[in-house]
C-alpha cells in the first residue's frame, strides 16, 4: 500500500510545522501511522492500548496488530517509513 501524495505532503507539513508540539491525529487508514511517536488505540471511548507503532504492530495479541491484519498490512509493509 502506498500513501497518496496528498497524505505524504500533509504528514511532512505536520512534522515540520508542529515539530515541538503535540498533535493528535485520528486515523482509520493505518498505513501512515508508522512515523508517529506514539499510538493510542481506543475502543468505545476507552483506551485499550498504547505504545510506539513498532511495539504495537509487533505484538500479535494487540488490537493494533489485528487492525493491521484487517487492512491487509503486513508487519514488513508497515515497518517501511514513508
Amino acid at each position: 500500500m502506498v500513501l497518496l501524495p496528498a497524505e505524504v505532503a500533509m504528514q511532512q507539513a505536520l512534522r515540520s510545522s508542529f515539530k515541538s508540539s503535540t498533535v493528535i491525529f485520528i486515523a482509520h487508514r493505518l498505513k501512515g501511522l508508522q512515523n508517529m511517536d506514539r499510538i493510542i488505540v481506543m475502543d468505545q471511548g476507552e483506551i485499550k492500548e498504547q505504545g510506539s507503532p513498532q511495539e504495537l504492530a509487533a505484538k500479535t495479541d494487540s488490537l493494533f496488530y489485528s487492525m493491521l491484519q484487517a487492512q491487509h498490512i503486513s508487519l514488513e509493509e508497515f515497518s517501511k517509513r514513508e
